[in-house]
């Protein structure tokens, strides 16, 4: 059985392979701030994008991305703004992405889903 650190690491690296061949260039990785941390921080273009990874065996109860609740959406967006404000970036180019990995727990085949602007803005 996988061990869920070693899960979720490997979530990561996968979303970071997924990330580059898809021309996005990574700027940091499990950024932290006062409000929390942020698994990727990566440009696409002119756009900053702010990744939440979230891994998940096949076979577990849910999809990985319905793990990220209203509470977690609240604090993406500041962690996110704080990275923005400390960087002196403008806060029209970004934007917080989600992806979605589901890891086979017996072939280790991954299936996964990037979900653009998948945190509501209120």
């Amino acid at each position: 059985m996988i061990e869920r650190q070693e899960l979720g690491k490997l979530g990561e690296k996968l979303a970071k392979q997924y990330l580059e061949s898809k021309n996005y260039q990574i700027i940091d990785q499990n950024y932290k701030n006062y409000f929390g941390e942020i698994d990727l921080i990566a440009k696409e273009g002119n756009f900053f994008v702010f990744v939440e990874v979230k891994t998940r065996l096949k076979n577990t109860f849910g999809r990985p991305e319905e793990s990220i609740t209203r509470q977690k959406q609240k604090k993406l967006i500041r962690i996110s703004g704080q990275y923005l404000l400390e960087n002196k970036i403008d806060p029209e180019n970004y934007r917080i992405d989600s992806i979605a990995i589901e890891v086979d727990e017996i072939s280790h085949q991954a299936k996964i889903r990037h979900l653009k602007n998948a945190v509501s803005y209120f």
